[in-house]
């Protein structure tokens, strides 16, 4: 009988909870990847609240108050079934593509992402610590 080397408990645990995050870190990027192909010709995006006003262009950084993820949803998968005028027209996107983009917005409409030396600093300060 051979004997295979068996994977330390501790480590198998954190690949396990490495996984998610890394899993929803691709998400977003393919949703930003997708916003820059077939959005950013018509609409601008902010981190938590709308970017500076660009002409003629549709603020989306939170259309996640303006609509559900069903409702977006719907949008996403084609446009002119929920309003024949539109002039929002990209190219058709699989379940998966819409799913990132849902995401990517979620994202976007919270605080961007500190530094980590920020984020240790930040949290320092509120705890009253280091300056």
């Amino acid at each position: 009988m051979t004997m295979r080397p068996r994977m330390p408990t501790t480590l198998a645990l954190l690949l396990v909870a490495l996984a998610p995050a890394g899993a929803r870190a691709e998400r977003y990027f393919r949703g930003l990847v997708l916003y820059q192909q077939d959005c950013t010709s018509c609409h601008s995006l902010g981190w938590k609240t709308p970017g500076p006003p660009e002409h003629a262009r549709l603020d989306l950084t939170r259309v996640i108050d303006r609509r559900n993820d069903a409702s977006l949803r719907k949008w996403l998968e084609d446009p002119t079934r929920e309003k024949r005028d539109t002039g929002c027209i990209h190219h058709a996107l699989s379940s998966e593509q819409i799913d990132d983009l849902i995401r990517f917005f979620h994202i976007r409409a919270v605080d961007p992402p500190l530094p980590t030396k920020a984020k240790t600093r930040a949290k320092a300060n509120r705890k009253g610590g280091a300056r």
